[in-house]
């Protein structure tokens, strides 16, 4: 039941994403049927007129085998077309099955799309698609499907011709009588009835090997994808050298490789041993079709054409049943991965009920942390445990602490990438989940600590989504110190080497772009977290400085767990192990004796003096 439903799950996602491809395969399916019966409905024609031919002359011959040659010509050419297309449309759902992930995983719940459980979904659609081929493949094999019920339809058609007798014959021995009774063609019956069981059986245990080998290979498949990804990383390529990384990296692709082809070998070998079944019988049956037909046209009973046609219709007729049953069990297979793919491209964000539009809320904005506890999935240890406070009150707030305190939390669960396990966070009263996710990113702007910049040009990474404007963004690449100028293009300059023309910048200039972008964005609140963590001390000590007074009409917050932001805030936030255990402005904590701040701010400050 399962099995049917996610075929159907898959059938439903390819009509969705392209109607015509059901159709063409269809339009395929039809024509290859078409194909395979020309020569014999055509030979059968051919040899009744040659073995008549005291009643024909030799231009009906020539007229039919005319007929027969522009068919198959006309056929052969329409069906390489609709092929040719029908690799385009194989292409194009290939391609936007990663294009709809792609928007799926930009848009998805960032807690959801951590889920371990949604991240080997994708991995095992993934894995599935690249051994056993994707949607495009599934839909190939409807068209399978089409030929081959095709196929077996005419083929009944002329099978049917094994039924026939003829009472005007005299029946002069047992031999000839047996063949001249329409139950005659029972024999033939019951032996493709016999094959199909066969078959059945035999491709069943096929896909049994098949599943059990997919299921197997999943997690090698996934670690030589790693290790064959690392191999083409540019990024990859200074410490691989500097650290002879090369002999570990092939010897963890090589185990791979052993342990995917022992699988692959063992696994053919036991499919091959008991497919051979099939194969024994298929020539069994194609043996004792060519005796029947023979006796029945020996004895007049049917044309001497019919041998051509009906032989080749019951070899075609069991071919298309094993051919049927192998296909269906390999979509099943399909559909079986291939719904972790739907399933995923399904999922839903959670539904904001009383949703409250950010406009509603009058300015400023104040955030509040009313008894927050939280860790993280698959973890037992809190990141933040019961804490509580507000930041808006002051204008610059820092948030310190050792590392894995729990402060770059603290920004994830103000982002809503995860919600709070126990208590709540509020803006100005309200609770920040019941907003508009897009309306409510517009409050703040926020550096993080593993930002990521693309392979876009200069302008596009600290513009965004925004509308681009040049002279804005010199400004705030300027006010950050990043030289634009240096590069031919300027801020036109693509980064990184993904692109020919692109150019790489050091971790300090990154996180300069970083800044800008988020200067651009214009928020009322800007989010620091760790932004200068590939700068110097003093470099950093100047940033901040710097920073300080490019926000002065905004909201700052500063994490970080080097001291160089907190003497010009407001405020500061002091956490460890996931809890608050200071609180106040620079001057204040540094008069509590054995502070955890004045012991951090202490043994930093020569850096910055």
């Amino acid at each position: 039941m399962k099995v049917l439903k996610n075929f159907f799950k898959i059938l439903k996602y390819s009509l969705k994403t392209n109607k015509a491809a059901i159709l063409i395969s269809l339009f395929v399916g039809l024509l290859g049927g078409i194909i395979m019966f020309l020569p014999l409905i055509f030979g059968e024609q051919i040899l009744n007129l040659v073995y008549d031919a005291k009643n024909f002359e030799f231009i009906d011959i020539f007229v039919v085998a005319l007929i027969y040659v522009s068919l198959t010509f006309v056929a052969s050419i329409l069906n390489l077309l609709l092929n040719r297309y029908f690799d385009c449309i194989k292409m194009f759902l290939y391609q936007n099955t990663d294009i709809l992930l792609a928007k799926r995983n930009l848009t998805l719940d960032y807690e959801i799309l951590e889920k371990e459980e949604n991240k080997l979904k994708l991995q095992r659609a993934r894995d599935g698609q690249n051994s056993s081929g994707g949607v495009g493949s599934f839909i190939q094999n409807f068209s399978s499907i089409i030929q081959n019920i095709f196929v077996l339809a005419l083929g009944l058609f002329y099978v049917s011709k094994l039924f026939t007798y003829d009472n005007s014959i005299e029946n002069t021995n047992n031999l000839m009588k047996f063949a001249n009774s329409w139950y005659s063609g029972l024999i033939i019956i019951v032996i493709l009835i016999l094959g199909v069981i066969i078959s059945v059986f035999v491709l069943k245990v096929v896909y049994k090997i098949n599943e059990k080998l997919f299921e197997a290979n999943v997690d090698a498949n996934h670690r030589f994808l790693y290790f064959f990804r690392l191999s083409e990383d540019y990024r990859f390529g200074k410490d691989a050298r500097i650290f002879n990384l090369k002999e570990i990296v092939f010897k963890r692709m090589k185990e791979c490789n052993k342990y995917l082809n022992d699988s692959f070998g063992k696994a053919s070998k036991k499919a091959a041993n008991i497919t051979l079944i099939t194969t024994i019988f298929t020539t069994f049956v194609s043996f004792i079709s060519y005796l029947f037909v023979t006796l029945k046209a020996y004895y007049g009973i049917i044309d001497i054409g019919s041998i051509i046609s009906v032989v080749g219709s019951v070899t075609n007729i069991l071919t298309a049943l094993i051919t049927l049953v192998n296909i269906i069990q390999n979509m099943m297979l399909q559909s079986n991965y291939l719904s972790n793919f739907y399933d995923y491209l399904t999922l839903d964000n959670e539904k904001i009920k009383d949703e409250v539009s950010i406009d509603e809320v009058k300015a400023p904005y104040v955030f509040e942390f009313k008894n927050v506890s939280f860790k993280y999935p698959n973890s037992d240890q809190y990141a933040l445990d019961n804490v509580s406070f507000t930041l808006g009150n002051y204008d610059k707030t820092a948030i310190v602490g050792k590392n894995g305190a729990g402060k770059s939390t603290i920004i994830k669960l103000i982002a809503r990438f995860y919600k709070p396990e126990k208590g709540e966070i509020l803006v100005n009263g309200i609770n920040i989940n019941r907003f508009n996710f897009k309306d409510y990113q517009k409050l703040f702007a926020i550096v993080f600590q593993d930002f990521t910049l693309f392979a876009f040009s200069i302008k596009e990474n600290v513009a965004a989504n925004k509308q681009i404007d040049e002279e804005l963004i010199k400004k705030d690449l300027d006010n950050v110190n990043f030289d634009y100028k240096k590069f031919d293009k300027g801020i036109d300059t693509f980064l990184y080497k993904y692109l020919e023309e692109g150019v790489e910048v050091s971790g300090g200039e990154a996180q300069k772009i970083a800044i800008a972008r988020a200067l651009y964005k214009d928020s009322d609140y800007v989010f620091l977290d760790e932004p200068t963590s590939a700068l110097d001390p003093i470099s950093e000590a100047e940033i901040y400085s710097l920073f300080d007074k490019l926000v002065n009409n905004k909201k700052a917050i500063y994490i970080s767990h080097r001291m160089s932001s907190t003497k010009f805030c407001d405020n500061i936030i002091v956490i460890d192990k996931g809890k608050i255990i200071e609180c106040g402005n620079h001057e204040t904590l540094m008069k509590i004796p054995n502070g955890v701040y004045k012991d951090l701010f202490d043994s930093q400050a020569k850096y910055y003096k």
